[in-house]
């Protein structure tokens, strides 16, 4: 996972943006 802007978690990116 990565960082999205910095308000989400590494875990909340992962299955938000899973590229």
């Amino acid at each position: 996972a990565f960082i999205y802007n910095g308000f989400l978690s590494d875990e909340e990116c992962d299955h938000i943006i899973n590229l």
